[in-house]
């Protein structure tokens, strides 16, 4: 192979969008394990079920909604955030989801963000996360208040 091109060497270390979003349906169609013996649903994905140890576990995708348990402001100073100006303060807070686990997740388009209080329903919805090795955008799922 020549060298004439190294950026057409194959590098594991670039991520691909498309293997990500076959291989990652839990960051972008929120989508956990359910085990088939003794009906315990997971997020992320387990191979074997931690309470019955069953190994018949099989896809299982999230309605997306939930209950706001708990959250707290992330006060980052600007210069930390390039690129992210807009997104300051961030709202992180931990969801349980209505068919039982409890997710992190970043909660976004707040108008006032005295709405938000533990109770509060949310649901998911499909936004950037970050840029990859590539240069193209990740994206996964971040929460929204459910109206």
């Amino acid at each position: 192979m020549s060298t004439q091109y190294p950026e057409q060497i194959s590098n594991p270390a670039i991520e691909s969008s498309l293997r990500q979003w076959r291989e990652h349906g839990g960051l972008h169609r929120l989508e956990g394990t359910k085990c088939s013996e003794c009906n315990e649903v997971y997020y992320p994905r387990r191979s074997v079920c931690p309470k019955c140890h069953s190994l018949n576990m099989s896809v299982f995708r999230f309605s997306g909604k939930g209950t706001l348990l708990n959250f707290f402001t992330n006060n980052i100073p600007m210069i930390a955030v390039f690129g992210f100006r807009e997104h300051s303060p961030r709202f992180m807070s931990t969801v349980k989801l209505d068919e039982g686990p409890v997710i992190l997740g970043e909660v976004i388009e707040l108008s006032n963000p005295e709405l938000l209080k533990p109770g509060v329903r949310l649901k998911t919805t499909i936004r950037k996360q970050s840029r990859s090795a590539n240069t193209s955008w990740k994206y996964g799922y971040k929460f929204v208040l459910d109206k």
